[in-house]
């Protein structure tokens, strides 16, 4: 008489009860190399992305600040804000020289201000989020917050293009940039640049021949100017509202700069 004794399954050098089988160090290398590929497609695109998402961020700010430009002319007589305030600001805290021209678009641009009552020049600390005054890639080009900040307390992200209001003469800060102007002065405004990327509150750069003695020894750009901060281009904001990305010495010798 014959007993049948249960089956057991199969087993191999490779894969015997109790054992388990470990990678080999090609299969890790492999994969290791597998993962830095991913890793140099997908970094990039990334960032890539990100770069682009700020820029259509930083454009969207510049509409909504060429639409106060707008508000403001209507609620003004057909006046633009003049692009530097008077000596003696409202609040104490504030600049005492002075503001710049965001202080009366503030109302149009970041209703939760109080306008005579909030440093403009920290503006973000008290409106961070949804602030057209601010470009998104601002301190990311510029790395220190707290060391821009410290410096360059006029630091809001985009400047104004002071050549407008004195008819292609020397940029100063008294006279004429004290005054605000019609916006039907603005005789080819599809070809002038009323606002730019920018890392004070003004427009100028090395290429002009003005530049503000701080700023001599520092990068072309860092006090104003038009720092390629996206992608090695610029955002500006024409005076008919129109936007473009423009190369910084483009820009400048055909848009700021012109009568």
């Amino acid at each position: 008489m014959f007993t049948l004794l249960p089956s057991r399954a199969p087993q191999t050098i490779f894969f015997a009860r109790g054992q388990q089988r470990a990678f080999t160090l090609i299969e890790l290398l492999t994969v290791i190399a597998i993962i830095g590929i991913l890793a140099g497609i997908i970094i990039p695109t990334v960032s890539k992305v990100r770069t682009t998402a700020q820029s259509a961020v930083c454009k969207s700010n510049l509409r909504q600040i060429g639409t106060a430009f707008m508000l403001y002319a209507e609620d003004n007589r057909g006046l633009y804000p003049a692009p530097r305030q008077p000596d003696a600001p409202e609040d104490p805290n504030q600049n005492p020289g002075g503001g710049p021209w965001q202080l009366e678009l503030a109302p149009y641009t970041s209703p939760k201000l109080a306008v005579g009552r909030v440093n403009m020049y920290r503006l973000k600390e008290h409106d961070p989020k949804g602030n057209p005054a601010y470009c998104p890639s601002y301190f990311r080009f510029f790395g220190n917050v707290a060391a821009v900040q410290a410096t360059n307390l006029n630091a809001l992200g985009y400047g104004m293009n002071f050549s407008l209001n004195v008819n292609g003469r020397d940029i100063n800060f008294s006279g004429r940039n004290k005054m605000r102007f019609p916006a039907t002065g603005i005789v080819n405004p599809s070809r002038n640049i009323l606002v730019g990327d920018s890392s004070d509150y003004h427009l100028d750069a090395k290429t002009t021949g003005w530049v503000p003695t701080a700023a001599a020894s520092k990068p072309d750009g860092y006090d104003s100017g038009a720092p390629e901060r996206h992608s090695g281009s610029a955002n500006y904001l024409f005076a008919d509202g129109h936007i473009e990305t423009l190369k910084p010495d483009i820009a400048l010798e055909r848009a700021v700069f012109q009568e």
